[in-house]
């Protein structure tokens, strides 16, 4: 298994001799035998991350953001790029 990132190795299961190994993750019930590879990569695209928030964490942030009338999303920026200016002060 060549090009795979060793965490990845072992979530592989064993297959009979003769078939392909199929990762842990896809289902046996899939069929990918006309698939296309890259059929959606678009080169230069961004990924953004989806972040999830403990319940009380959200309902903290999402009181703050009410009172200062701006979106959560906005909020959550400029309190991570606060934290991350202070911590690069202290270096």
């Amino acid at each position: 298994m060549t090009g795979l990132k060793d965490g990845w190795k072992s979530r592989v299961e064993k297959s009979p001799i003769g078939q392909k190994k199929r990762p842990a993750h896809c289902s046996r019930g899939r069929d990918f035998s006309n698939g296309v590879r890259g059929k959606f990569y678009r080169k230069g695209a961004t990924f953004r991350l989806p972040v999830c928030l403990d319940e009380k964490v959200q309902d903290d942030l999402t009181a703050k953001a009410d009172a200062k009338r701006v979106e959560l999303a906005d909020l959550v920026n400029d309190m991570l790029r606060k934290s991350i200016d202070l911590v690069e002060m202290a270096r």
